[in-house]
């Protein structure tokens, strides 16, 4: 189950001895904990509450009789591990026949980004026997369990995800502002959220946030900024490009990734922009056909105007070439980001 299947489940079912909350976006992990400790308040307001790292060497044997064993000072109680795939060095067995029977007062939760060993078991001689036997428990285990997926969304599922957050702030938010929100902050969604709920604190009497709103309170200095940097490189100014790139990587939330986001998308739409306006397109049927606003075009039209197709085209190798690097570790962020912007203004190789 998802995060909002795992809410209406809580709401009408008894909390369940079991529970597998895994993947790799944080945030929906933490929420997802936060609703089944709320719920077993609910159920229970003097249950104990145990969380435990299984990366510190947690074993499946202890925790499972440490789990058969009734706490002395409350009727019940959660029992919480992180790093749950730290389990998997050893022989979960213990743990899956645990989960077989379990005390109907404890409810056991296993949390991690992926579910996986973090070292190759000793139990066996033979590395390709333990990890079937590794396999084979942990599929028994999920078998027994509540589990609820927490993947990281797509780009485009976040508006969604953006609109039924702030209705959880008491918000409505318009469709076009959600997908601004997005343009501006990328995919995470710790960041989302927290400007989500700046805007709703903003809004304050106001029953909708409108993409006004989001463009001036989240896009502010920094997305000007942007749109600084790109028209800086579209007049091939490299004087005024370096400072720009400087100011945006002193902002926390403007990372060399997020950078080379924008400039990719941009440039993107450069080449795009050239190849429709061959066929006598407007902006605005340009912007109708990239599913994007007319004024977010005015940069890359203007650079679509300044730049051969083939100077276009370098741009995108050069990006290219950045983002590998990035990803290798072939220098600093802001040495490959300043040698990025020097190529784009039409300086070396």
């Amino acid at each position: 189950m998802n995060f909002a299947q795992l809410r209406a489940h809580l709401k009408k079912e008894a909390l369940a001895p079991f529970y597998v909350v895994h993947g790799p976006e944080s945030l929906t992990r933490v929420e997802s904990l936060t609703e089944i400790k709320s719920a077993a308040a609910r159920e229970t307001p003097t249950r104990d509450v145990t969380e435990l790292d299984a990366a510190d060497g947690l074993d499946p044997r202890k925790l499972a009789d440490d789990l058969r064993t009734p706490s002395l000072f409350a009727p019940g109680r959660i029992v919480i591990v992180d790093n749950a795939g730290a389990l998997l060095n050893r022989s979960i067995k213990p743990l899956v026949d645990y989960v077989g029977k379990p005390s109907l007062r404890n409810t056991l939760i296993l949390t991690d980004a992926a579910l996986k060993p973090r070292r190759k078991r000793k139990d066996t001689s033979d590395p390709s026997e333990a990890e079937a036997a590794s396999a084979q428990e942990l599929k028994a285990l999920l078998k027994r369990a509540t589990v609820v997926d927490c993947p990281v969304l797509t780009k485009r599922d976040l508006p969604a995800w953006c609109m039924d957050r702030a209705e959880g702030y008491g918000k409505k938010m318009d469709p076009r502002a959600a997908a601004n929100l997005v343009d501006f902050l990328g995919v995470s969604l710790g960041q989302l959220d927290g400007k989500i709920q700046a805007l709703a604190s903003y809004c304050r009497e106001r029953p909708r946030i409108t993409a006004e709103d989001v463009e001036r309170i989240v896009a502010g200095d920094h997305v000007r900024t942007l749109w600084e940097l790109l028209k800086y490189i579209g007049q091939r100014n490299p004087k005024e490009a370096l400072p720009a790139l400087n100011r945006l990587l002193e902002y926390g939330d403007a990372a060399a990734p997020q950078i080379l986001y924008y400039l990719n998308r941009d440039i993107r739409a450069v080449r795009t922009i050239q190849r429709m306006k061959k066929q006598r397109l407007s902006l605005a049927q340009i912007a109708q056909h990239l599913k994007t606003e007319e004024w977010k075009l005015r940069e890359p039209a203007g650079m679509a105007a300044r730049l051969s197709e083939r100077e276009a085209r370098d741009l995108l190798r050069a990006l290219v070439e950045a983002d590998l690097a990035l990803k290798t570790s072939q220098g600093s962020d802001l040495w490959i980001m300043e040698r990025l912007v020097l190529r784009l203004c039409g300086m070396g190789a």
